[in-house]
């Protein structure tokens, strides 16, 4: 099964679309995946590429609840193209924005069945994910925390340390920490996956969320956002300055 992702993001690196993009490949076991970016991917090749695709995967962030200008501009060609040529992919979606609630994505995931409708494509839903730019980090973080904790317990035991649970205390914390934040991301990406490997419609689109309350959940975006400012160095002048002409 051939599946293509188009990453919709207008970040060139370091988006939260494109991690998801990198992720879902990895769980698609036994198809043939690849994964290009809208933006900077030669337009023409990546309409070529819907002749022989099974399955095209959207992945891109929500924008003012919708899609970013350039990929308006691409599905406008794509579905010419399709009309044209006779494609007629199964097409799922992942939408991904800032806050918490993967509801806030409905809109945006109701944008590609209309668009599926009009190319003579087959609509076969997709999931809306929240806290993204969130998810991305702490999926960073804690695989390197666990990872660090354990090999402190392993130096510790080949110091004479007895082995027991209590020497890996901090290392089970924080998987359990992370599973926490995230199992409700993995199961709804686990089921999409599988949709996509059995070549079939989701029976409805799902949203997710980190599994953190909103009012902490406004505090440690606030706290990355401004952190996040200030190591690029243009806090000031991203926050209040005038935009360049």
């Amino acid at each position: 099964m051939n599946v293509l992702i188009l990453n919709g993001s207008p970040r060139k690196k370091g988006s939260t679309s494109a991690a998801l993009s990198k992720k879902l490949k990895r769980r698609l076991i036994g198809c043939s995946v690849e994964i290009c970016q809208i933006i900077s991917a030669p337009e023409q090749e990546m309409l070529e590429k819907l002749k022989t695709a099974d399955a095209v995967v959207f992945v891109q962030p929500l924008y003012v609840d919708g899609m970013p200008s350039h990929v308006i501009d691409f599905l406008k060609k794509a579905e010419a193209f399709c009309k044209e040529n006779g494609c007629k992919p199964k097409v799922y979606a992942v939408s991904n924005n800032g806050f918490i609630e993967g509801k806030q994505n409905a809109v945006h995931l109701e944008q590609f069945r209309c668009w599926c409708e009009r190319a003579g494509a087959e609509w076969a839903g997709g999931i809306g994910v929240g806290g993204g730019e969130m998810l991305r980090v702490i999926s960073w973080i804690y695989p390197c925390l666990i990872l660090v904790n354990f090999i402190a317990s392993l130096f510790y035991l080949m110091k004479g340390a007895e082995l027991n649970l209590q020497l890996f205390s901090q290392t089970l914390q924080n998987i359990g920490v992370y599973a926490f934040f995230c199992w409700h991301f993995w199961l709804t990406f686990g089921a999409l996956s599988h949709n996509i490997r059995k070549n079939r419609k989701a029976k409805k689109n799902r949203f997710t969320r980190v599994f953190v309350p909103a009012f902490l959940f406004i505090i440690f975006a606030d706290i990355f956002m401004v952190i996040s400012s200030l190591l690029k160095g243009r806090f000031v002048f991203a926050l209040l300055g005038k935009c360049k002409k």
